[in-house]
């Protein structure tokens, strides 16, 4: 994600990465923040990724060459609980005897010794119950490596296996992207028009009025989150459908002026579904079932009512806000939940699944809409084209996809366990694929 933003052309591409990967500043304003970004840009772009070092919890290390060849070391410093966001980093110039030392940490191996490095890792982070889940390695497009660790209901003893649904946190995100592409090919939306084309009656009459669909794609509208204390007060049964989600932010105003800033959206990615459910004439888990799921071979991936007979989803386990410093034991997320997930988040899918949807991105069997593929500073859409780096989490929820990555690696991870739980097993699991 760094070497991406070294090489970004756009100030958006550039907000897009403090926003979403770095921990928030408040001693800085943001103008200030993207300066400095900028500089970075400046002095780095055109580098190239020429050796991992090694990577724990809490950090990474790597190794960059500059267009005039000169090495430079980064040390990138993470905040597990902060969403496992780049906390700081530091940088360092080397010569090229440096990428030969033994730095002590772990770094990229040969593929025949990468999928024993990858279970001797995770029998041990399962040994400690640091994880639990389910994780996919493809090479190819075909599996090299999948297995089940820990318990999808730890109160009945039923243990993960490698078709537990999971929930997926705001990997849907990337569902919702497509169905709004896959409407605008249609001609049945803009991405210039407005919120009040399609949702005459939202709430907020100036958002209405003036925030765009390219903003909510974009994270850029203003609109602020669901997850609020109206949202921890709120009887979860009652968030049956999108709509239902709307008093929790949609009556608020703006927190920014729509297009100068950005902060990440849940309420932004329910009013796009609650969009496609307008100019479609579907529900939105019909429209991606339908247009996504269906056409994909994705058979075990859904939203479903939280009190469904289906037997075979994990339960989520959190520590929630404190439970961890206390000593406490992890407990069910069950009461986090709402009924129904959303655009915004909280389907279910496999490990199989999300491989399946991966590669029908690559291969063209799941067109990505030219609208996406044409769009400048959609993240999402950036990603389709140029390899899947998504990600969900929340209480006992945590969720990885990773394609396209080196030698043709695909990376899938999900876990009933708290973030970053995870997204750690994939950084890992990628050092080691290397470059």
């Amino acid at each position: 994600v760094l070497i991406s933003m070294i090489n970004s052309k756009s100030d958006e591409e550039l907000t897009n990465f403090i926003e979403l990967q770095m921990t928030p500043n408040d001693e800085v304003s943001a103008g200030e923040r993207l300066d400095m970004f900028r500089r970075i840009r400046n002095d780095l772009s055109g580098s190239t990724l020429k050796k991992i070092f090694g990577v724990t919890n809490r950090s990474l290390s790597f190794a960059i060459e500059k267009p005039d060849k000169t090495l430079l070391r980064i040390k990138l410093d993470f905040e597990p609980e902060n969403e496992n966001r780049i906390a700081g980093f530091g940088i360092e110039r080397i010569d090229t005897g440096d990428l030969n030392k033994n730095t002590g940490d772990t770094g990229s191996i040969s593929e025949n010794e990468l999928i024993p490095a990858v279970e001797k890792y995770l029998k041990s982070l399962s040994e400690k119950d640091e994880f639990s889940g389910v994780i996919l390695v493809a090479k190819d497009g075909k599996p090299v490596f999948q297995k089940a660790y820990g318990y999808a209901v730890k109160e009945n003893g039923v243990v993960n296996r490698l078709d537990t649904k999971f929930n997926i946190g705001s990997i849907n995100k990337v569902f919702t992207t497509i169905a709004i592409g896959i409407l605008a090919d249609q001609g049945k939306l803009s991405f210039e028009d407005t919120i009040g084309k399609h949702l005459p009656d939202y709430p907020n009459k100036d958002a209405a009025k003036r925030v765009t669909i390219y903003q909510l794609l974009t994270m850029t509208s203003g609109i602020g989150d669901m997850f609020n204390a109206e949202y921890d007060a709120m009887p979860k049964d009652k968030l049956i459908n999108i709509n239902a989600y709307f008093p929790l932010f949609a009556s608020k105003p703006l927190e920014f002026e729509p297009g100068t800033s950005m902060k990440y959206s849940n309420g932004g990615f329910l009013v796009l579904g609650a969009i496609i459910e307008k100019t479609s004439g579907e529900s939105y888990y019909d429209f991606v079932r339908n247009r996504i799921f269906k056409p994909t071979g994705m058979n075990d991936t859904d939203s479903y009512e939280l009190n469904s007979a289906d037997q075979n989803r994990a339960n989520g386990y959190t520590f929630g806000e404190t439970r961890k410093t206390t000593g406490a034991a992890r407990a069910n997320n069950l009461s986090t939940l709402p009924f129904m997930g959303s655009s915004a988040g909280g389907g279910y899918s496999t490990g199989a699944d999300l491989l399946k949807f991966a590669l029908a991105i690559e291969s063209g069997k799941l067109p990505i809409p030219k609208s996406l593929r044409e769009s400048k500073g959609i993240l999402t859409a950036n990603m389709l084209v140029t390899g899947l780096r998504a990600a969900g989490g929340s209480f006992g929820i945590n969720a990885l996809i990773l394609s396209q990555l080196p030698k043709n690696y695909t990376v899938i991870v999900l876990s009933n366990y708290d973030p970053p739980s995870a997204q750690n097993v994939g950084r890992q699991i990628s050092t080691l694929i290397g470059k």
